[in-house]
């Protein structure tokens, strides 16, 4: 687990040394153990190193090839790195480490691109290969490992975090249009980021830039493996066997590592299988867990009873990690280490919990993928709403009439009157993200009326209606899990692990997130995931029959809790009343975004308690503290709005 940073001018007199290094200074969290930077002819690529696997000076990068030929800077771990060494050594490669990074260089200097379907693991890396002068650049299926880039016409740079390309390009532009959709998610989605400039690179693809020309190659497709044809099991015990056996040996592969390893043991299902089968797995091994613990809190919140008992039952030493609300100290450096702004308060908790943790380990796992891969959410039990054809012809018709309309000018009264209509109509992966959005379409008027419509077009594409549209020829269930998977899981669940653990140089790994056990769980029949048991219906139904082998049942099929912070109480609190006011002459008002009257209407109403504001405002918050941040800590800074 690393930072990476590189780039590639097409301007002969820049300085790309002096680029990288300045790009590798905003990384050092992500790699405390050691940098290193490379440089040729118009290319320089940057390393901070998180040494995991073979902590010797041979593991160092960036790595190069025997001829000098390849060079490689890399993020991440190929689990199955030891199985490959086979196929290296048949190449005629004498390796010089015992590192996954020199097997992954010899694989791709032998092999290219058709390498990368090899790899079994979470990654992000960069490849200079000199024999074609082109740049490569690769993220794992699932979009476990971040990776950022930006091209103009003065050259192309790319890095882990977002953060170090703003340090050497200070001014780029707001992206309004990303800024809806995260207004109602608290995330940013798919290519989108913050910055019109800067993009993400997509799960399962790779990237490769030859003189200035960019193309883009996907080798690994979630959709596919949704349609697949499903697996017939002869017995419900054959099929509890078959997943037992794709998780162990998932599991004996992320244990893969020359430090030990913890994990973080919620109290939940998932992260309590992962740790039990990690027991199962390696039986005399010493286990460290870590958990938040909410004191004063409800159970709603605080789950530490739960997560103590499995801790006890497979021998862990477990600790319980108190939570205490200092959210305004720390809001700086949680909005700068999130990189972008990150509207899931939850990941303050993360951080406190990432913090504790990796005072005493270098990698934990986690439970995160098992909500979105089979069917954890209550939300699943609900289809999107179906309306009739006459009834959605009707509503589709008036919001084609609508968007015709200028929102200028008008009452609060028909914003939101118009808002409700549109919010029915159009298809069912927008109507079923009307329903898992974080905060409602009715706050968008308090959007500056000039771009209401535009709010309003930006958010019918968010990429979990966009995904739940495509995949037809599929089920309700499968489509509601697709959208989850290339929405939420990528953009908030995986995001706010990666930051908030490499926050603190704490190396977090996902085992229900095996490419090839989520290959398997895809073909599960939906009722193996989604079973109605008398007049409710059971989440994740064949992972809970495994988990009898390894837990109780009252820990097993107690009421789902997800991992939350109480942040809309929080709100209310003496001392956040004059942050909550301070987004009236925030940024966001004064470029005339959002209009100071209506931001302040939403705060009176949720002090008085009239309606639950805490979602919206802490978007509009944490939007304000990351640019402060940013202004903040990267010299020269500028916002274009």
């Amino acid at each position: 687990m690393c930072g990476i940073a590189g780039y590639l001018t097409f301007q002969k007199e820049a300085d790309v040394l002096t680029t990288i290094h300045t790009m590798s200074e905003t990384l050092g969290h992500r790699g405390p153990d050691g940098e290193g930077f490379w440089s040729g002819r118009d290319v320089g690529l940057a390393h901070r190193r998180l040494a995991i696997i073979d902590l010797s000076d041979s593991a160092k990068q960036p790595m190069h090839s025997i001829d000098g030929q390849v060079h490689l800077v890399f993020n991440g771990e190929i689990y199955n790195f030891r199985d490959l060494t086979t196929k290296v050594a048949e190449a005629g490669f004498q390796l010089k480490s015992h590192s996954d990074t020199e097997v992954l260089l010899c694989l791709y200097h032998k092999f290219g691109p058709s390498a990368f379907s090899m790899l079994r693991g979470m990654f992000a890396f960069a490849i200079w290969d000199e024999r074609v002068n082109s740049l490569v650049l690769v993220r794992d299926r699932l979009g476990i490992k971040p990776l950022y880039y930006m091209h103009n016409k003065n050259g192309f740079a790319f890095a882990s975090e977002i953060k170090a390309i703003a340090s050497v390009w200070s001014q780029l532009t707001f992206n309004r249009t990303s800024f809806w959709k995260f207004l109602r998610t608290g995330t940013y989605q798919d290519v989108d980021t913050v910055f019109n400039e800067v993009s993400r690179l997509q799960p399962g693809s790779y990237m490769t830039v030859t003189k200035g020309r960019v193309t883009t190659t996907c080798f690994w497709e979630l959709g596919s493996h949704f349609l697949a044809p499903p697996f017939h099991f002869e017995t419900e015990g054959s099929a509890i066997n078959a997943l037992d056996e794709e998780l162990q040996e998932s599991l004996q592969y992320h244990l893969v590592a020359d430090v030990p390893v913890g994990g973080f043991l919620s109290g939940g299902l998932d992260s309590s299988v992962v740790m039990s089968e990690m027991r199962r797995v390696e039986p005399s091994i010493e286990i460290s867990t870590y958990a938040i613990v909410f004191p004063g809190q409800s159970n709603q919140y605080d789950e530490s009873v739960h997560a103590g008992a499995v801790g006890n039952l497979i021998s862990a030493n477990h600790h319980a990690i108190p939570f205490h609300a200092r959210f305004l100290e720390d809001l700086d450096s949680l909005a700068w280490y999130c990189d972008e702004p990150f509207g899931i308060i939850a990941s303050y908790a993360l951080y406190t919990l990432a913090k504790e943790a990796s005072k005493q380990v270098k990698v934990v796992l986690t439970g995160d993928g098992g909500d979105e891969l089979l069917a954890g959410y209550q939300g699943y039990t609900k289809p999107p709403v179906s309306w009739n054809g006459v009834t959605k012809a009707i509503l589709r018709g008036a919001s084609s009439f609508i968007h015709g309309l200028s929102f200028s000018g008008i009452s609060d009264a028909s914003t939101i009157a118009w808002i409700k209509l549109m919010r029915k109509a159009g298809s069912e992966g927008l109507m079923y993200t009307e329903q898992t959005a974080y905060t409602s379409a009715l706050n968008f008027a308090m959007v500056n009326p000039d771009y209401l419509l535009e709010a309003w077009k930006s958010w019918a594409t968010n990429q979990g209606a966009v995904s739940y549209d495509a995949l037809g020829g599929s089920t309700t269930l499968q489509r509601m899990l697709y959208s989850s998977m290339k929405a939420r899981l990528v953009d908030e669940m995986l995001t706010k692990t990666d930051r908030m653990t490499m926050a603190h140089s704490l190396e977090a790994r996902v085992p229900l997130l095996d490419h090839q056990l989520v290959e398997f769980c895809l073909r599960l029949p939906d009722e193996l995931k989604l079973r109605r048991v008398d007049t409710r219906y059971e989440g994740k139904y064949l992972l809970k029959k495994v988990a009898e082998k390894l837990l109780p049942r009252e820990l097993i099929y107690r009421q789902k809790h997800s991992f939350d912070v109480p942040f809309s109480e929080w709100l209310l609190e003496p001392g956040m009343e004059e942050r909550l006011y301070s987004l009236l002459e925030g940024v966001l008002v004064h470029n005339g975004v959002l209009i100071k009257e209506k931001v302040e209407k939403l705060i009176v109403e949720h002090k008085m308690g009239v309606h639950d504001h805490g979602p919206f405002l802490t978007n509009v918050l944490i939007f304000e503290a990351w640019y402060e941040a940013y202004c903040k800590r990267i010299p020269g800074f500028k916002l274009v709005f």
